[in-house]
């Protein structure tokens, strides 16, 4: 599945434009803030039905204006059968999202349907942030391709909202009208946690093959899971922590609380990766990502690289870019401030590709695509 077209109105810094994509390779460039990661975010927002940045809807209608619509038409390259997704939002309304012309009640809908990998600035908060970060990261495979799993988690965040509601409530609740609450999540708990520890198995060996290819070095690359879970049996540990989170008054124990480590030969990426080796990381863990997905659905997802030249330097880029242009990757989106340095490493590896210039929410094709 590739998008074809994408039409933007009243869109962040995007009045109204519309345009037609390469199947393959769609370079987008210009100044800094001139919008080239806004077409990105647009992109995301109809795979993941939010913005990447965390945005609300607000936000992300343009200046003056009360709504915003995004358009985007695809098309499955193997079947020809082709997909329209609309997302809409006005001011004081909910936003409204489309398939084929009927609307969509739930976001889980839309995961999945045209899958994708964003390769980001924010990324470095993998390696240097909090715990979230690193759950995102997995959340965002497994949610994508697992139905299962995204069924699960859902409920899990449901229940675990109703209970920590219940332990910040002005009345303090019984003991056993906590455990109610720990009764319902420490089976969905449980599955959450074989889901996760089966992926990040499978991940690693993955994200070495990569980082090996990136790096003209050979370290050991590993991720570590750590979760409560592993320390014994889901309920039991669930009700052990109960007084504690009365006494505090929210909730301690769960799967909300796990984390990965990220380990270059046995020690923390953060204190001892350098900047090279977690770049090298980072590109690694996305395209562990993309070669899960093309393998678990069947398909090859969207491969978005906002800023890319700023990441590697010129031997890591360099095969990057050689492995992107290989055919086990499909559609891909690239940004950069200046056309000639991609132009120029592009038709040096003879990709083709069709550059689109951005400059104060307007854009134009530079390159028809051959």
């Amino acid at each position: 599945m590739f998008l074809t077209d994408l039409a933007l109105n009243q869109f962040k810094n995007f009045n109204e434009v519309a345009v037609s994509f390469s199947k393959r390779i769609n370079l987008f460039y210009g100044e800094n803030g001139a919008g080239k990661t806004n077409i990105l975010d647009a992109i995301h927002l109809l795979s993941f039905g939010k913005s990447h940045f965390h945005l609300s809807d607000g936000a992300l209608v343009q200046d003056g204006s009360n709504f915003y619509r995004i358009a985007g038409k695809y098309k499955d390259s193997s079947s020809g059968i082709t997909l329209r997704m609309n997302a809409k939002y006005q001011r004081e309304s909910r936003r409204v999202f489309e398939i084929n012309g009927k609307k969509v009640g739930q976001i889980k809908k839309l995961l999945g349907k045209n899958p994708l990998v964003l390769v980001a600035p924010d990324d470095i908060s993998l390696v240097y942030g909090g715990s979230a970060e690193r759950r995102d990261y997995i959340n965002r495979i497994l949610c994508q391709s697992n139905k299962e799993y995204l069924d699960s988690i859902m409920r899990y965040n449901r229940i675990l909202r109703q209970k920590d509601a219940l332990l910040k409530s002005d009345r303090r609740p019984s003991r056993e009208e906590v455990e109610v609450y720990n009764l319902q999540l420490a089976p969905l708990a449980s599955e959450i946690y074989r889901i996760r520890s089966e992926q990040i198995l499978r991940l690693n060996a993955t994200i070495q093959v990569h980082y090996n290819a990136l790096s003209a070095n050979k370290e050991l690359i590993k991720l570590v899971y750590e979760s409560q879970l592993s320390q014994g049996r889901s309920l039991e540990l669930y009700n052990q922590m109960t007084n504690q989170e009365m006494a505090v008054r929210r909730p301690l124990m769960g799967v909300q609380r796990d984390d990965i480590k990220l380990l270059i030969n046995k020690k923390p990426f953060k204190k001892f990766g350098s900047q090279g080796q977690v770049k090298s990381l980072l590109y690694s863990m996305r395209m562990a990502e993309y070669q899960y997905l093309t393998e678990f659905l069947k398909r090859k997802p969207i491969l978005m690289l906002d800023d890319y030249f700023e990441k590697l330097d010129g031997n890591r880029l360099s095969v990057l870019l050689q492995i992107i242009a290989d055919d086990s990757f499909g559609q891909i989106f690239l940004t950069d401030t200046e056309l000639g340095r991609s132009q120029k490493i592009l038709e040096t590896h003879d990709i083709d590709y069709e550059a689109f210039h951005i400059s104060d929410g307007a854009l134009g094709v530079v390159k028809p695509f051959i």
